[in-house]
């Protein structure tokens, strides 16, 4: 219940700031080795960011969190796109 939550917070908040921190360093290394800040930057940085945070489990499982941090990504850019059209 809420017990298990309060428990767990400083984790899944450490593992975020993992992330996130991991993200931001390959989404502006993107940036500066390509010149171009555009919508392909972070959902690579999406792509490299799941796959390094799960290569030791393997390289099946790295390839597949790198697939589905590209797509999540992906899915956010294109709400921006929306919304930035509308």
């Amino acid at each position: 219940g809420i017990q298990h939550l309060k428990r767990r917070a400083p984790v899944l908040g450490g593992n975020f700031g993992i992330w996130a921190g991991m993200f931001s360093s390959f989404d502006c290394a993107l940036m500066y080795a390509r010149n171009v800040d555009d919508h392909f930057n972070p959902i690579a940085s999406g792509f490299i960011t799941g796959g390094v945070l799960a290569i030791r489990a393997g390289p099946r499982v790295a390839f597949r969190n790198a697939i589905f941090g590209g797509l999540i990504l992906s899915m956010i850019q294109l709400v921006e796109v929306i919304m930035v059209k509308w």
